[in-house]
């Protein structure tokens, strides 16, 4: 391959992702209502038609901004990995809330603020990011609970085990860095020791769920 092809494809995945931090950034902290194409693209000093060859639009940038938030805190290839290499469900409910545990903890430049912003006031983006990003791993959780309670996983009666092992890591997403109260003192916990405890919640609820299925 050419050098120049090489270096130019290079500088486009870099102008790509410089517009989608921007993008990001600007989304997390005014809105999509109050973000314009022409602020994005000053601050991220590229030309404006660059949104529409990158991104085909508003929208699908604003999408992809919701998309890259989402993978910021558990990527799907990273589920997968765990249902391959992970040889009993525990051990994969374990590695998932391990993941989950580590991203509300770590800090973030723009990711959580945006999707706290969507959750809480959603836009007709939250369809597409909920199907193409959020139902494609619900599913291998929903696997994985299903494994430990024994309810089948297309069965409805799995999202409440669903919803209860991804509401805490959810709650403190949604609270943020500064939000005072006592979900800050769950922030201050070592990541593995907070993870340990989420971990025998959840497994502790899961196994009264299947000693009801009995």
């Amino acid at each position: 391959m050419p050098k120049q092809e090489t270096s130019s494809r290079k500088d486009g995945a870099l102008t790509h992702q410089r517009i989608l931090n921007t993008a990001g950034r600007l989304f997390a902290t005014q809105g999509l209502g109050a973000t314009k194409n022409k602020d994005i693209a000053i601050k991220a000093e590229v030309d404006l038609a660059l949104i529409n060859y990158h991104f085909g639009g508003r929208d699908g940038l604003y999408q992809h901004t919701l998309k890259e938030a989402h993978a910021h805190i558990i990527k799907l290839e990273d589920l997968l990995n765990i249902t391959e290499q992970s040889d009993s469900p525990e051990a994969q409910l374990k590695s998932v809330i391990d993941l989950l545990t580590k991203a509300v903890l770590s800090p973030n430049d723009w990711h959580f603020k945006l999707l706290a912003r969507e959750l809480l006031s959603p836009s007709a983006s939250l369809k597409v990011l909920a199907d193409e990003e959020g139902l494609p791993k619900i599913n291998i959780i929903k696997t994985i609970l299903s494994n430990l309670t024994g309810i089948a996983a297309d069965d409805p009666s799995i999202f409440p085990c669903v919803i209860s092992v991804m509401a805490p890591c959810l709650m403190i997403l949604v609270a943020g860095e500064n939000l005072p109260g006592p979900l800050q003192a769950v922030r201050s916990m070592e990541q593995q020791q907070l993870s340990n405890y989420l971990f025998n919640y959840a497994l502790g609820g899961l196994n009264a769920v299947k000693n009801m299925q009995g």
